[in-house]
């Protein structure tokens, strides 16, 4: 008899949904962050949240990347330097780890992450 095959994130109507989800609120969260910094915030840590601390999946790692750029200038947006850093930080980690080197995505949040260390 044949195992089952592991459950693939694209084709798990649960996990795609959720993925989604999280992906539509990083995206609000950027846009929230030019009015409302605090807003765009609330929303990037929210749409980490959906993703969960340590996701297997390649899309899901990307997502949680940007939602920690997000969250990074959300906190550059408020003044809050350090904590913009580790979360800047933690987004090319998150990025390096899910996208090949010359990513968009990737070098975005290098230029970010070199922008705040100058």
């Amino acid at each position: 008899m044949l195992a089952a095959a592991p459950v693939d994130a694209n084709k798990s109507p649960v996990l795609a949904r959720r993925w989604q989800r999280a992906s539509a609120t990083v995206g609000l969260g950027r846009l929230a962050i030019e009015k409302d910094p605090a807003e765009g915030l609330r929303l990037a840590r929210e749409a980490a949240a959906l993703i969960g601390a340590d996701p297997p999946f390649r899309n899901d790692q990307t997502v949680l990347g940007e939602a920690r750029l997000v969250e990074g200038q959300a906190l550059q947006a408020e003044g809050q330097t350090e904590a913009a850093h580790s979360a800047m930080d933690a987004a090319v980690g998150w990025m390096a780890k899910a996208q090949v080197p010359d990513s968009p995505r990737l070098i975005e949040a290098r230029a970010a992450l070199a922008r705040l260390t100058r």
